[in-house]
């Protein structure tokens, strides 16, 4: 019996404990002491100034197709070689490629300051000498950054926006 009325009176005092903290904190963050109450659970991450100490990281977070050979910054510029592969169907190829470029091109401009040119080339390993498949260049502006603010619906057509936003070179292994 005392067992019982103990446990009664430890979850009534638990129970009131809660409702006197809910009540206290609940027009305030726990954090800081800022007030939650309209505020966004999550808010955009701040652009990062990329640089040689962050391309690990910063490109591991791109979800890609293809390997990275080779990422150099160089002022605000950007190179990257991305390896193509020889035994995927070529539909596949040809469309991983559009999309790896634009996921490249939507990433490094939403998410890094400095960068205002990129030139990204998809290249195969034949011999000892490397073949271009496809280079891509492309540089900030204020249309691509519209445009990019709408991502969803850009993914779905990313050839179109390559044609529209980047200069494409084919090179000779392109479409053998």
């Amino acid at each position: 019996m005392k067992v019982a009325r103990g446990l009664i009176i430890a979850t009534l005092l638990s129970v009131g404990l809660v409702t006197i903290f809910n009540t206290w904190l609940a027009p305030q963050s726990v954090f800081s002491g800022h007030r939650a109450a309209g505020k966004p659970v999550f808010q955009a991450m701040k652009p990062v100034e990329l640089d040689q100490s962050l391309i690990v990281p910063f490109f591991k977070q791109i979800p890609l197709n293809y390997q990275y050979k080779r990422v150099k910054i160089k002022d605000n510029e950007l190179f990257i070689d991305l390896v193509w592969p020889g035994t995927a169907g070529d539909k596949q190829k040809y469309d991983a490629t559009y999309t790896d470029a634009w996921q490249v091109i939507a990433s490094v401009f939403t998410q890094t300051s400095n960068m205002d040119q990129l030139y990204l080339r998809f290249i195969q390993q034949r011999g000892e000498q490397p073949e271009l498949i496809l280079a891509v260049s492309c540089e900030r502006t204020e249309g691509l950054m519209t445009e990019l603010a709408q991502a969803e619906e850009t993914l779905a057509r990313a050839e179109e926006f390559l044609g529209q936003f980047a200069s494409l070179v084919y090179g000779t292994g392109w479409r053998k």
